[in-house]
């Protein structure tokens, strides 16, 4: 599994001035800690990083890191299926399925967004079962305007899925009222978090 990471504003801001500054040694344990989320598998083939230099607009030039794992611990086995968890891939994610009542309001530091791409190469001979798994859309408007919102959706072409997802906050403060459409975003990104591929092979195609 090839992984990029672009951070940049507040995102950025906590690990690209001090890149420059470390020991090497230290230098991979910030790349790492950044990128395992992703993935379970704690082997990197490959770890690197642009744009390390100090005193760089983050908004211009984002920290970038490489990183490449074996990511066997997404894929399972059942039969002649493959079992693909995709959604995993995000990385943990807060999860707000709460039966209590909400009595105060939601406050973060700063405004936020998830630009995610993901491409899976689809063996030759094998079929998605379950790509519609994939769409979840949830958004919330206030005057027109999107405040928040989770979108995630597809392609298929010539062996290769692309899922295409967006999560956005647009604003710091989320007041009681507005609670539950919040709620609904951020329970849209854990349950893609929750999203298993079933890969199953082809009626027509020829074991040998």
């Amino acid at each position: 599994m090839k992984l990029t990471c672009y951070l940049s504003g507040y995102y950025g801001v906590y690990e690209q001035p001090f890149y420059s500054q470390l020991p090497d040694d230290k230098k991979l344990l910030m790349l790492s800690d950044i990128v395992q989320d992703i993935t379970k598998d704690k082997q990197f083939l490959k770890l690197t990083a642009e744009n390390t230099e100090p005193n760089l607009c983050l908004t211009d030039k984002p920290f970038i890191i490489h990183a490449e794992v074996n990511g066997a611990s997404l894929l399972e086995k059942a039969g002649n299926k493959l079992l693909l968890k995709v959604g995993e891939v995000l990385g943990s994610q807060m999860e707000l399925y709460q039966d209590n009542t909400r009595k105060l309001n939601i406050e973060y530091d700063f405004n936020r967004e998830y630009i995610r791409k993901i491409k899976v190469n689809i063996p030759e001979g094998y079929t998605i079962k379950n790509p519609d798994d994939i769409n979840i859309s949830h958004i919330y408007q206030k005057d027109g305007k999107n405040i928040y919102y989770f979108v995630s959706n597809y392609t298929i072409e010539n062996n290769l899925l692309t899922i295409n997802i967006d999560e956005f906050y647009d604003q710091i403060e989320c007041s009681v009222e507005h609670f539950e459409d919040y709620r609904k975003v951020v329970n849209a990104a854990a349950d893609f978090n929750k999203v298993v591929l079933i890969i199953e092979p082809n009626p027509d195609r020829v074991n040998f």
